[in-house]
């Protein structure tokens, strides 16, 4: 199955990280809220020394929220909260590091900033790290180190460490598989809403491990990853409609996802896509779009589509 995909920009090994997640980020909040309260005190944000006004002003400049984007400002805000000790302040800057946005990219100050975060049980910055040990960025790769980190953000909540820890049960990587672990570690990722767990879910459903088949279940995750614009669940719904697996078949359906999946250059969503214009099944009967599709699937490295496109060609 497949780890997350949170942030691009970093060149990852696909054999480790296609089921698996690659970076974790808080998420960002609105530019505009000022004000942060706890269970005895509401005060205003409106001071640029506080460690919180810092942060949302790196998050306003890193999004682009309410001002021009620059990753630069980003960074010195973030900087100036994390001085101060605030944990997500780190992570987030150790994150800057990692993609090179504001700063030359540099793995090893990304360590230090996650070390740092992730001492203080901060899960997100716990599962950053674990990625830097996956990798082998910015320190010798140990896949060991990477479970260890995996584990404690998955305990402290992070749903990208949840899924990544229920990858490595599932695949038996560096501790025994165990198909059952991996289900609980999905599902509990699943439903924080995490979409790349919510697909490995719906596999598992499908397919009957560590859990009891049912393609009605599976039906239901793909659709909430798929939602969400996640590539491999919209193919896997895809599929599901064109099969009437687990939800009546309906080709106009398994058309309209195996397009959105296909426009996202998912290769086998590509294939599914030229097939389905080539036998008129979801759409008219269109050969040249059918070769179009052939011949995208073909050389994302979708070999079966190359055949099918020499077998179209005029």
């Amino acid at each position: 199955m497949k780890p997350v995909t949170v942030y691009q920009g970093v060149a990852l090994v696909c054999s480790v990280l296609c089921s698996i997640s690659t970076w974790s980020a808080n998420p960002p909040t609105p530019s505009n809220v000022t004000k942060t309260t706890t269970t005895t005190v509401t005060f205003e944000l409106l001071d640029e020394d506080h460690p919180i006004y810092q942060y949302e002003m790196g998050i306003s400049n890193e999004f682009g929220r309410g001002m021009p984007q620059d990753y630069g400002k980003a960074v010195e805000w973030y900087q100036k909260a994390a001085d101060q000790g605030l944990t997500r302040a780190t992570d987030s800057l150790g994150l800057m590091y990692v993609r090179g946005q504001g700063v030359p990219q540099n793995y090893t100050k990304a360590r230090e900033l996650f070390t740092q975060a992730a001492l203080q049980k901060y899960g997100n910055a716990q599962f950053n790290l674990g990625m830097l040990y996956m990798n082998g960025l910015g320190v010798p790769k140990d896949e060991s180190k990477a479970f260890e980190w995996f584990s404690k953000a998955a305990s402290n909540g992070s749903a990208p460490g949840q899924n990544n820890l229920a990858y490595m049960y599932e695949e038996g990587k560096i501790i025994p598989k165990d198909i059952s672990k991996a289900f609980e570690w999905y599902q509990k990722a699943a439903q924080q809403g995490l979409a790349q767990a919510q697909n490995n879910l719906g596999n598992m459903y499908a397919k009957g491990d560590g859990v009891a088949q049912d393609r009605a279940k599976a039906f239901e995750w793909y659709q909430g990853a798929a939602i969400q614009g996640y590539a491999k669940a919209q193919n896997n719904l895809g599929l599901l409609y064109a099969k009437g697996s687990g939800v009546t078949r309906d080709d106009n359906k398994a058309f309209e996802w195996f397009s959105k999946a296909a426009q996202q250059d998912f290769a086998e969503a590509q294939y599914r896509l030229a097939v389905m214009y080539a036998n008129g099944r979801g759409t008219a009967k269109d050969k040249t779009q059918a070769i179009y599709w052939y011949w995208k699937a073909c050389n994302n490295g979708y070999k079966k589509s190359c055949d099918s496109y020499q077998i179209n060609l005029p």
